[in-house]
């Protein structure tokens, strides 16, 4: 277990960052959580909420609590 406090970032394979107060991380499950507000973007576009759960090194992640999701516009794919 390792806990981290302060200005902890947490950052994704697809380029997401999510930014929070505080966070548990269980290195050997894969498994990371925080209670403290937490603000996430990524190419999916932004999210807050009052805390996460990572689960699969990441792999997936929930938004505790009053969340709020904005997503990103995509430009359509040209005809080739």
């Amino acid at each position: 277990m390792l806990e981290l406090t302060g200005d902890v970032v947490l950052a994704t394979g697809d380029g997401s960052r999510y930014e929070t107060a505080s966070a548990e991380l269980d290195l050997s499950s894969g498994i990371a959580s925080g209670s403290e507000p937490v603000h996430g973007e990524g190419p999916f576009g932004t999210v807050t909420g009052e805390g996460f759960r990572a689960l699969d090194y990441g792999d997936t992640i929930f938004v505790n609590g009053r969340s709020t999701l904005i997503v990103s516009e995509t430009q359509p794919a040209e005809p080739s």
